[in-house]
């Protein structure tokens, strides 16, 4: 029996300019579009709004098109609300390009306890944090952050038919 194959293209980029706009700022990506070619690959951005300006990296999980990864998200200025902003905008889009899950890695630093430090809102939320593992190659205390982002169900024309 034949399997009936489909393709779900990584949207990021038509949804996060979206929400950007929505919110007055500006956005730069690099690449600035993706297709069947380069989906897989990290996309660098930068937002800037009159009091704030960020650059982070996304990338959908590779083998996996229901999550995706948002990593060294850096505002200016850095502190928790430029944070949010920036987060809420990624969870926004990416709930609009069809993921399932948010997930994010962060660094704890034992003079700052999780809830206080820069992506601390997160934990209030929703967003499950994991046990803390260490990365032995620079020795920090690392959580993963993953967020169910409330998808439904299947949404029409996420997909496209591969042939």
């Amino acid at each position: 029996m034949p399997r009936s194959i489909v393709g779900h293209p990584n949207l990021i980029l038509e949804t996060l300019p979206e929400e950007v706009a929505k919110r007055g700022w500006k956005m730069a990506s690099q690449p600035k579009a993706l297709w069947g070619e380069n989906e897989w690959n990290k996309v660098f951005c930068c937002v800037a709004a009159p009091k704030f300006h960020a650059s982070f990296e996304l990338q959908q999980m590779p083998g996996c098109c229901a999550v995706l990864i948002a990593s060294y998200i850096d505002p200016e200025p850095r502190n928790p609300r430029t944070f949010d902003a920036v987060i809420t905008a990624v969870k926004e889009a990416a709930y609009e390009a069809g993921f399932g899950s948010l997930m994010l890695s962060q660094v704890l630093h034992e003079e700052i306890p999780p809830r206080k430090s820069l992506w601390g809102n997160c934990l209030a939320d929703g967003w499950e944090m994991s046990k803390p593992f260490i990365n032995a190659k620079s020795g920090n205390k690392v959580v993963y952050l993953t967020k169910d982002l409330g998808q439904r169900g299947k949404v029409a024309g996420l997909e496209i038919p591969v042939v």
